[in-house]
């Protein structure tokens, strides 16, 4: 069992206190200040020696028994490469990280389908990037976080992850994300394409079962129309959206997208690349 710490190029008080807790955690850097989280994670997991990576953001917290509840997940279910729980939102303090767990904890084994169709029909990716515990060697066979992307790269991950293993799903919130750090890459980073887009593209192109095919048409709509939503006063969609995903796209959503699209260009005027 080893804690390893990556600095990315961290500008507050974090390598001190990281740097303090030395006899018991491992300080890495990774190489290139502010590469990204996908390059931090990835310098770790290939640093680690132990058997499982549990991830944890600087700004994130867990419960108490996450470790002991996903030990006990892998423990009970011997073939899955993993175990995530939901992550609860807070901000300002977090909730009670003591608060008495459910027992027996709600626990089941997910395979491809099944983490999909809780993904479409949730319209939020089952797995955290700070809920998760996953097989090093499962990690690396899946080829790791794509340093490509500072934004949406877990989930595109976790996707990779669940299309070649399974994995085990645990009913209760056991990590919490802070909301309102200044800083954050989620609200400082824009994204144009879903990374998530790509991998789901590709699967659909190899895939005949019918059921997982309509799966990977919604999950493609839903994150085109999640991302096109939220750069919306940034920058409108790319023509790639429409180039690749427009035959299997919803007409109803890419009509409304068509009509953002065009307000949005009339209100900032013509967007470069």
């Amino acid at each position: 069992v080893e804690v390893l710490v990556v600095d990315d190029g961290s500008t507050d008080d974090g390598p001190r206190i990281a740097h303090y807790w030395a006899p018991y955690a491992r300080m890495l850097s990774s190489g290139d200040p502010r590469s990204g989280p996908s390059k931090a994670r990835n310098v770790g997991i290939r640093a680690a020696k132990a058997e499982y990576v549990a991830f944890l953001d600087a700004d994130d917290v867990w419960h108490n028994g996450f470790l002991e509840a996903a030990a006990d997940a892998l423990a009970r279910f011997g073939n899955a490469a993993g175990v995530f729980t939901p992550c609860a939102r807070f901000r300002g303090s977090p909730p009670d990280l003591a608060a008495p767990l459910p027992h027996p904890l709600p626990m089941e084994e997910l395979a491809f389908a099944d983490f999909l169709e809780t993904w479409v029909s949730s319209g939020n990716c089952p797995a955290s990037s700070s809920t998760a515990v996953f097989r090093r060697s499962s990690l690396m066979a899946a080829g790791l976080f794509n340093e490509d992307y500072r934004r949406g790269e877990d989930k595109d991950a976790f996707f990779r992850l669940l299309r070649r293993d399974n994995a085990v799903q645990i009913g209760v919130p056991l990590g919490f994300q802070r909301l309102g750090v200044p800083g954050q890459e989620t609200r400082s980073i824009p994204t144009f394409v879903h990374p998530v887009v790509h991998s789901a593209h590709r699967v659909l192109d190899r895939t005949r079962d019918p059921a997982t095919r309509r799966l990977l048409v919604r999950l493609i709509n839903q994150s085109i129309w999640h991302y096109a939503k939220i750069n919306r006063s940034r920058r409108p969609f790319p023509a790639s959206y429409l180039n690749l995903f427009w035959p299997r796209a919803n007409p109803v959503k890419f009509g409304l997208l068509g009509l953002l699209y065009a307000l949005t260009r009339l209100r900032h005027g013509p967007v470069a690349g």
